[in-house]
């Protein structure tokens, strides 16, 4: 299964909102799933969704930075994206 480009911004942000997902948990596939998007507008969204939550700039480069050196096309895994969430500070979890 390939996420879309929107999947953090629509799925995980509905999941912080309703409290099912919080700081610290574990889903066993979490980074296990990739993007299948374009890695331009990918970079976008995760950047808008990882400042939305409080993530620091160093961390969101870190977790984006890597899709900017891939295919255009190419699967782009979802790992770093999850790993710079959770360095995010415990009252930057919910959305506005």
């Amino acid at each position: 299964m390939g996420l879309s480009t929107a999947y953090f911004s629509w799925n995980v942000q509905a999941w912080l909102d309703v409290g099912w997902l919080k700081l610290g948990s574990v889903f066993i596939d979490f980074g296990a799933q990739e993007f299948y998007a374009d890695a331009a507008e990918l970079r976008r969204e995760l950047d808008s969704f990882l400042r939305k939550h409080g993530v620091a700039q160093v961390r969101i480069a870190a977790a984006v930075g890597a899709m900017a050196r891939r295919e255009p096309h190419s699967a782009l895994g979802s790992a770093g994206t999850w790993q710079a969430l959770w360095t995010a500070p415990p009252d930057a979890t919910s959305g506005p």
